[in-house]
């Protein structure tokens, strides 16, 4: 009989030698003891997965051959994971920086909860570290809002140090008891290369009669992507996909209510902004992911 559940950690890999090993370094440091990774690569186009594989020779591994995004990638482990005996799935960015104890924290709390589906760890900016960047999200059903949870909402967790109910967990970490995957396929894929998917997975897992957790006593620290063409790949993507989950998740009854409430928050708002500052990419980058995600066919 086992002392600890056991965890498989599932972490996606797209031509990051550097960040990834830093995250698997990170990893190796950690005190729960029953755990594995599964990498799986995304169709890296360099030599960035040999070089993983071979400084890390006890991990799993998968090649992916193409790039799925974060939800194909992720369902690629899901799909390993079906037939082995883990009884957590843990999907972890390659781009953090772990605490020693996280994953033992986030396994306690999951296991003092057992209507709980899954939770997450207070995840910090990596160059701000005393900063909260992700503490999983709240969803506003009125306007089909999903918001991620930052330092303001969650002074007290953090001084409480107890796990509290969120609506979903923050793609950076998330960790699900394997069992949810018997009433979820797994992420949308839909939302590709990425966004939405991560709040999406939690209304889908609240669905099925589970809850989620934070868990402010596990603690990470995420690694912020810069540059101009990363604004405008972002802007663009996280445009598209705010149009799917509008799309997947407003009721007839108040779709035009959140339909008028994202054009004025959201496209009339970033628009401006763009317009004000001069970033006229970035605008050509808003509308045309607008543009993407009101004509992508959905089921």
């Amino acid at each position: 009989m086992r002392s600890e559940p056991k965890v498989l950690i599932i972490i996606l890999n797209w031509n990051q030698y550097e960040l990834t090993r830093q995250t698997l370094c990170s990893l190796n440091e950690i005190t729960y003891s029953d755990y594995e990774i599964l990498l799986v690569d995304n169709g890296s186009t360099d030599d960035s997965f040999a070089r993983l594989k071979k400084d890390f020779p006890g991990m799993h591994t998968l090649a992916a051959g193409e790039n799925l995004g974060v939800s194909g990638g992720r369902n690629a482990g899901i799909d390993f994971a079906r037939d082995r005996n883990d009884d957590y799935l843990l999907f972890l960015d390659n781009d953090v920086i772990v605490a020693e104890d996280f994953l033992g924290r986030l396994v306690e709390a999951l296991e003092s909860h057992p209507a709980a589906g899954g939770g997450q760890s207070l995840v910090f900016h990596f160059d701000r570290p005393d900063l909260v960047c992700s503490a999983g999200g709240s969803f506003f059903p009125l306007i089909c809002h999903h918001r991620t949870r930052r330092t303001n909402s969650v002074r007290q967790p953090i001084q409480d140090d107890r796990p509290v109910e969120i609506d979903w967990l923050g793609g950076v970490v998330q960790l699900y008891k394997k069992a949810v995957f018997s009433h979820i396929d797994g992420f949308d894929e839909d939302y590709h290369p990425y966004g939405c998917e991560d709040a999406q997975m939690g209304l889908d897992v609240k669905r099925k009669g589970y809850s989620l957790l934070l868990v402010p006593g596990s603690r990470i620290w995420h690694r912020a992507k810069a540059g101009n063409d990363w604004l405008e790949f972002k802007t663009k993507n996280n445009a598209s996909a705010m149009v799917l989950f509008l799309r997947k998740n407003t009721h007839r009854a108040n779709f035009v209510f959140a339909f008028l409430w994202h054009l004025v928050n959201y496209v009339l708002r970033y628009s401006f902004i763009f317009l004000l500052r001069g970033r006229f990419t970035q605008l050509r980058a808003l509308m045309a992911g607008l543009r993407q995600g009101w004509t992508k066919s959905i089921p």
